[in-house]
């Protein structure tokens, strides 16, 4: 195998580490009933496991186990903030 070819699976299992990451810090901010910042906790993720980019919604949707979706998807719709610039969607709270 070549480095490129190594390299690049090593990216796609770090991206893979860095979504079941955010998935347990979702599971355990849930069950605390603590308000959680998602871009901070993807930015974070990432950093942490050095990728150039943050994982897609759509792939942390898709790691949570069945019977927390139901519970956390709603939340995982974000809230739009005002700004003075538009709109920012920023934080999610589990209420």
């Amino acid at each position: 195998m070549t480095k490129q070819k190594s390299k690049k699976k090593n990216q796609a299992d770090s991206y893979y580490e860095c979504i079941f990451s955010i998935v347990e810090n979702l599971i355990s901010s849930y069950e605390k009933q603590e308000p959680v910042d998602l871009n901070k906790i993807r930015r974070e993720a990432s950093k942490t496991f050095k990728l150039s980019i943050s994982p897609r919604i759509h792939d942390i949707i898709s790691a949570l186990p069945r019977e927390y979706k139901t519970k956390i998807l709603p939340y995982l719709r974000q809230k739009p903030v005002r700004t003075a610039s538009g709109l920012k969607f920023n934080q999610i709270f589990f209420l």
